[in-house]
């Protein structure tokens, strides 16, 4: 519709629906430099050119937006390029996105569809009482016979239910009535009562609407909450809740991010903390717990204590609560969830009873000022990332009954200086005691058969280690960074050295390699910087690449399996090396990369090599003596 249609009536606009019939209908304005604000008076007539018109309904206003396409082209800054535009047309009807705040709306309109869409400054909209399909209750709009609500204006702060209105979801219909502050409902009202601006239904078992005010007590009585009537609630500050509530709907909304989206500080307290927890057990163990808050009457709170009606302390129970300093568990307690006391900042002190026989993943993880923990014997496996990042943590005793040690259990325990791993534990996983710098001594049980991946990397202050008998494999960077190790004993059943197992043990300066060894993975000992020298015994049948690299003090090295798979860069940047004994097979020094100018590279058959290192008489008394 053309511009020159559109005609001003006041502080709106008309345009001619039906000449015939002489109606109109009314909108905002038609141009984008004019707005339509303020309060609105429909009339029944309005009088053009001399005649009479109906106003009839509301009419449609169209406007334009500009939609640019791009094309990928790597030629311009932004990575795009524009190929063209076109115009998308929008329609509003009535007065949609305007910022009226009153309007009066004539018997003559029986069609409102629309005409108000967000209109986010409307406070109120008075209805004709000879309007044969509406009526207005105190700015809200209701059926004629008042059963139901058909329109609230965005911006109304108080709200009344009439006693003819009908049940139906309350808040649905008014979920984007964020100014409503007071409700009442009549007395009279078969379906609604309301108490200290809350709605419930007729028996105050459900809330049915909630304003959205600083405070909330809850009536008791309440069997369940649905959590998402509470998403409006901006200005919220403390909600009261009763005791004996049973059922959380939508539990996950409890967390402040959601359930109160424009204000994550909400105070809220319940009035019985050993209640709640008891009647709820059962959902919050498949639902993440509410918000810590909710259950032990406040944020501040310091120290808890789980009652011993609870059997589970569910996943994420106390996550992220920074003000906790000491847990105290009952002996009712069987199950310690995930994350449960995750990112407890403050927490120094817990007390974990015998009753307890699983402890889930992550459940300390974070606890910054935890210093020490002692685990019951009724535990039989330490889980992933348990303990991970307690950088406060000094001892922990791990009991006899534990056979397993998780993924990364004490990953950046950065405090912890010495731990004892008891003859029970059959694997210790991966990372489990990584990031441990602080960490100067530990002890390996007979029970172990592989140490895994970065078991204990980064140590970076453990000195000395004796590994087992038991053991027959080192996985990669098992021992990587541990920059102070010095000493360390390989076991004799040994088979197998992962890569970067000693990478950068720049402070070890001699090992023994078993003969039980086969393979030695790549960059096994690189950067072993004060490692003088040593012997690849016969053995060892594969030795990857770099495995000695940038070992700058190693001056001799002995292998005595030359049909060994060697790597050509094994002793890559190795500036300080000047013997090479390759027992068994000639080896060209060509072979060897970057080997020192002055090194020599002696190879030797099995009998040379043993008059070299016993002398010949030696030898010969060897040969009787077998």
């Amino acid at each position: 519709m053309s511009e020159e249609k559109f005609k001003k009536y006041e502080n709106f606009y008309f345009y001619i629906s039906n000449e015939e019939k002489k109606e109109v209908k009314v909108c905002k304005s038609p141009y984008s430099s004019e707005h339509t604000t303020g309060d609105i008076v429909i009339p029944t007539i309005i009088e053009y050119s001399g005649k009479k018109y109906t106003v009839v309904g509301f009419g449609s206003v169209e406007s334009y937006s500009i939609k640019t396409t791009y094309v990928s082209d790597n030629r311009f800054k932004s990575g795009q390029r524009e190929t063209g535009s076109y115009r998308i047309k929008h329609e509003h009807c009535g007065f949609a996105d305007t910022k009226i705040k009153s309007v009066f709306i004539p018997h003559t309109i029986t069609n409102i569809d629309g005409a108000f869409e967000n209109c986010k400054y409307l406070t109120k909209i008075n209805i004709d009482p000879k309007n044969p399909n509406y009526a207005s209750v105190d700015g809200v709009v209701f059926s004629k016979d008042l059963t139901k609500i058909i329109l609230c204006p965005l911006a109304i702060e108080s709200l009344f239910i009439p006693k003819e209105t009908q049940k139906c979801k309350l808040h649905e219909l008014l979920s984007k009535c964020s100014c409503i502050t007071k409700i009442s409902v009549d007395t009279k009202n078969v379906n609604y009562t309301s108490i200290d601006d809350v709605v419930y239904d007729k028996n105050i078992t459900e809330i049915q609407l909630v304003p959205n005010k600083k405070e909330i007590v809850l009536e008791r009585g309440l069997t369940s909450i649905n959590n998402r009537f509470f998403k409006h609630c901006s200005n919220l500050r403390s909600i009261t809740i009763p005791d004996g509530i049973a059922h959380f709907h939508h539990l996950e909304d409890f967390y402040p991010d959601v359930f109160f989206p424009s204000n994550p500080w909400v105070r809220i307290s319940i009035e019985s903390i050993e209640s709640f927890l008891n009647q709820n057990t059962w959902r919050l163990r498949t639902k993440s717990f509410p918000h810590t808050s909710l259950i032990h009457n406040g944020s501040n709170v310091k120290n808890v204590v789980i009652p011993e009606t609870i059997t589970t302390i569910p996943q994420n129970a106390f996550f992220n609560i920074q003000n906790i300093q000491s847990i105290t568990i009952s002996n009712g307690v069987t199950e310690i969830g995930e994350g449960a006391f995750k990112e407890c900042t403050s927490l120094k002190s817990i007390v974990i009873p015998n009753s307890v026989t699983k402890i889930g993943e992550s459940a300390f993880y974070g606890c910054t000022s935890l210093e020490s923990i002692t685990i019951p014997d009724s535990v039989t496996f330490i889980g992933k990332e348990v303990f991970s990042k307690c950088t406060s943590l000094k001892s922990i005793t791990i009991p006899n009954s534990v056979t397993k040690i998780g993924y990364a259990a004490f990953h950046g325990c950065t405090s912890l200086e010495s731990i004892t791993i008891p003859n029970s534990i059959t694997e210790i996983e991966k990372f489990a005691f990584s990031d441990c710098t602080s960490l100067e001594s530990i002890t390996i049980p007979n029970s172990l058969k592989e140490i895994k991946t970065d078991v204990f990397c980064h140590c970076k202050r453990l000195r000395s280690i004796t590994i087992p008998n038991s053991v027959t494999k080192i996985e990669s960077s098992a021992f990587s960074d541990c920059e102070y190790l010095k000493l360390i004993t390989l076991p004799n059943k040994l088979t197998e050295i992962g890569s970067n197992a000693f990478y950068n043990c720049k402070y070890l300066e001699s090992i023994i390699i078993p003969n039980s060894v086969k393979t030695i993975g790549h960059d096994a000992f690189s950067l072993c910087g004060y490692l003088k020298s040593i012997i690849i015994p016969e053995g060892v049948t594969y030795i990857g690449e770099k495995a000695f690299s940038y070992c700058c003090e190693l001056k001799t090295v002995i292998i005595q399996n030359g049909k060994a798979k060697i790597s050509e860069d094994i002793f890559y940047y190795c500036r300080n090396l000047e013997e090479v004994i390759i027992v068994g097979k000639y080896i060209k020094k060509s072979y060897f990369k970057d080997l020192p100018h002055n090194c020599k590279v002696t190879c030797l058959c099995k009998m040379a090599f043993q008059i070299r290192q016993k002398g010949f008489l030696g030898w010969i008394k060897s040969l009787f003596s077998k």
